[in-house]
């Protein structure tokens, strides 16, 4: 199933500088990759399949889309 995840920064941050992924993997392309790493490798080796990072806008949609849909069914258990 798939599992979205946001990241985000402190305003405080020193990654705070870039602008956009793009921004960011063309000056630190190893953060990229060491955020990547710690997602494939979290809930155990080869138990998370990773597809891309996406856009800003892309987020923001998924963030709108997540808030209307809590705001219409509220909560839902884990079972």
């Amino acid at each position: 199933e798939q599992d979205d995840k946001i990241i985000a920064v402190p305003i405080t941050s020193s990654l705070n500088k870039y602008n956009n992924i793009e921004h960011l993997n063309s000056e630190q392309p190893e953060t990229l990759e060491s955020i990547k790493s710690w997602f494939l490798n979290y809930k155990g080796s080869y138990t998370v399949k990773f597809l891309n990072f996406e856009s800003d806008e892309v987020a923001k949609e998924l963030i709108k889309i997540t808030s209307n849909y809590y705001k219409r069914f509220g909560m839902k258990e884990r079972s």
